[in-house]
């Protein structure tokens, strides 16, 4: 039992220790971008609708455009960060992306009109765009590529950690408090923790430089198996299909469970703590083996039963139903995500590692801005259709994947 915990859970920050200060990293950024995405601003702008100015009937369009300039702008920013974290390293972005934007959400807790939220979301998608491809690449930098989707795993863990953590404490301060305020405070508290850990706690490798000797065999790697183009434009478009079906829900389903399962917002610890602690459970050893039975194998059989878990969601019209749902797709994700993040670090060598993690990020950019701005025309009219367009988008992709990615 002990050497089987050990084999899955310890061995990979044994060999990688820098997988414990990007994990670090990661779950406080997460934290507060899937509070203040998914619980802050839309709750926000439904409790203050009145004073801020926004037509109760058209409160999805309000959160959805919201959401999507946050998008937009990391969509748009995302390739040059990339590119600029192979020039001048991985640390400088990291450390400053959350160090110079934590004052956003101290802002958003002041705003007198509307308009003033899409400056602030812009700040904060600026903020994230330059954060997660240096992070991501920084991690197939230093894991080799025998281990890489184990590593991804662990990212993916904290990731979820942080955004299942982040709902659940955001609504209990929301909750409790009657105001968005505290939570927002909490949100830059965060972000400047976040850029001190990196400031402090990652190294100062030169760009290019090799962080250790796999990563020449890396580029043997990469070079033995060229891509086609049919098969990156698969890739891409794949990318931009999985996140349109997890964002098109994710700005509403804290609104719909509120409203159309009439759960109040301090109760709803079970929907994310159960999901995440699900997903926390299974990351590790789901990654290890996508690592052992193949990457693309992992990635299809995780964005399959996410589709499954999606089309199920318009039939769980209880509390208890729906957090059955979620568990299943959080462990989904949690299938899917590493190994296909594993993939697209296998698409190019090092030196150019940032710019290819932000040339797919800005694939996923687009299909979360496309969702943001669906999402909240589609909320207006029919709740439930949302469920429906993400099922059929995420079913679409796992069926390219089937045709278009190797299992291995």
């Amino acid at each position: 039992m002990l050497k089987t915990l050990e084999r899955t859970y310890l061995a990979v920050f044994r060999a990688y220790p820098l997988l414990i200060v990007l994990a670090a990293i990661a779950f406080m950024a997460e934290f507060v971008y899937a509070s203040l995405n998914n619980v802050i601003v839309p709750l926000y702008l439904d409790r203050e609708a009145a004073r801020l100015g926004v037509n109760p009937a058209r409160l999805g369009w309000a959160v959805g455009s919201v959401i999507a300039t946050f998008l937009a702008v990391e969509t748009l920013i995302r390739i040059p960060a990339g590119a600029l974290s192979d020039r001048f390293g991985r640390r400088l972005f990291i450390a400053g992306a959350p160090l110079l934007t934590c004052f956003s959400p101290v802002l958003l807790a002041s705003v007198s009109a509307f308009w003033m939220f899409y400056p602030l979301r812009a700040i904060d998608g600026l903020g994230a765009a330059t954060l997660w491809p240096p992070l991501l690449a920084l991690v197939g930098d230093h894991v080799a590529r025998e281990s890489r989707a184990t590593a991804m795993s662990v990212i993916n863990m904290v990731y979820v950690s942080g955004l299942a953590l982040g709902l659940w404490v955001s609504n209990l301060v929301i909750g409790y408090a009657n105001s968005a305020t505290l939570a927002l405070y909490l949100c830059a508290a965060m972000l400047a923790a976040a850029g001190l850990v990196a400031l402090l706690r990652l190294p100062h490798a030169p760009p290019g430089h090799a962080h250790a000797a796999h990563l020449d065999a890396d580029d043997d790697y990469v070079a033995a198996r060229p891509i086609s183009g049919a098969r990156v434009a698969a890739m891409l478009v794949i990318t931009a299909g999985q996140t349109f079906s997890v964002i098109i829900l994710a700005p509403f389903l804290e609104l719909y469970v509120t409203r159309d399962l009439h759960v109040a917002p301090q109760h709803l610890a079970l929907l994310f703590v159960v999901p995440g602690a699900a997903v926390a459970l299974t990351a590790m050893p789901l990654g290890r083996a996508a690592d052992r039975i193949g990457k693309g194998f992992m990635a299809k059989a995780g964005m399959g039963g996410g589709a499954v878990a999606l089309w199920l969601m318009p039939f769980a019209r209880t509390p208890l139903g729906m957090l059955g749902v979620v568990t299943l797709l959080g462990v989904a994700v949690a299938a899917a995500m590493p190994a296909w993040l594993a993939l697209l670090t296998e698409l190019a060598p090092r030196r150019s590692r940032g710019f290819t993690v932000a040339y797919f990020g800005t694939a996923q950019g687009l299909g979360a801005s496309a969702a943001a701005l669906l999402g909240g025309v589609i909320w207006d009219i029919r709740h439930a259709y949302l469920f429906l367009a993400a099922a059929a988008t995420l079913t679409l992709c796992t069926l390219l994947a089937a045709v278009s990615v190797h299992s291995d």
